[in-house]
């Protein structure tokens, strides 16, 4: 049930994988079994993320967390912790989001795992880069691309490739950061990462954007939408639209803008 939710549905068709989840859940409840009732309400709670159900996935990792740390698998606590940390950035809650990030990180170097703290280092890094510390952010995610690209570790260095264009996107250095984007995006075509494809794409046609090169801004913004309406991330489709309502009233399409901005509102 795990194998099946976490690697035939979770990333494409989520509330499939909640449903296979909810399965493994309930026999591991029956069978007394900690662990396996962990891992199903963490693929849960990854599921409501995945959907812009922030507020459900909260209370699912919580409680995963809350079993791991019962049982002392620290490997899992840093994970939960990390996802815990990935939702209130996603929340625009900070405090707590550098808090359960700075744990997971914590355990993640106590482990030695490589991979894992490479993720930790470019999630801090984002939710530096929020609140506007570039440099900070910059440092982070450098630091996270350096042990990728040591382990050979592709979609780990599309992720901090593509964070880094996202700095240099907000001190308008459209040139660097679209290179950067791109390079991003051959990666996560080759891992086969919708969802990093998804935030690519959208990044790309962000930029293209300000560059006032608007044809290439809808044609990248709109192939990111199919990919976020097929895994169903909803709030990454209103990333979308509202990209592509901007984008029709810069073109004075105006009716066009106000069509895409009201559905991405609704979302």
């Amino acid at each position: 049930m795990d194998r099946i939710a976490w690697d035939g549905y979770l990333f494409s068709q989520p509330d499939s994988a909640f449903y296979f989840a909810q399965l493994q859940y309930d026999y591991a409840e029956k069978k007394g079994i900690q662990k396996h009732m962990a891992e199903a309400l963490n693929v849960q709670a990854i599921s409501f993320t995945l959907r812009g159900e922030l507020i459900q996935a909260i209370n699912l990792f919580k409680q995963s967390l809350k079993i791991q740390q019962e049982i002392g698998n620290k490997q899992a606590v840093a994970s939960v912790s990390n996802n815990l940390g990935n939702v209130y950035r996603r929340q625009g809650n900070y405090a707590k989001a550098i808090d359960y990030q700075l744990k997971a990180l914590k355990i993640r170097e106590e482990i030695g795992k490589k991979k894992d703290i490479s993720s930790s280092l470019n999630n801090i890094g984002g939710i530096y880069g929020d609140q506007g510390e570039l440099t900070k952010s910059l440092d982070f995610f450098q630091r996270a691309l350096k042990i990728c690209e040591e382990i050979g570790y592709k979609k780990g260095t599309g992720s901090a490739l593509n964070n880094m264009g996202e700095i240099y996107m907000k001190q308008q250095n459209y040139v660097k950061a679209l290179e950067l984007h791109m390079r991003s995006l051959k990666l996560k075509e080759e891992s086969n990462d919708k969802r990093g494809i998804g935030f690519s794409l959208n990044n790309i046609g962000t930029i293209y954007e300000k560059l006032g090169e608007y044809e290439k801004a809808l044609n990248f913004s709109t192939q990111s939408l199919r990919i976020r309406e097929e895994i169903g991330d909803k709030l990454g489709i209103a990333n979308c639209l509202n990209i592509i309502g901007r984008v029709h009233k810069q073109q004075g399409n105006l009716i066009q803008a106000l069509d895409f901005q009201s559905k991405a509102l609704s979302l």
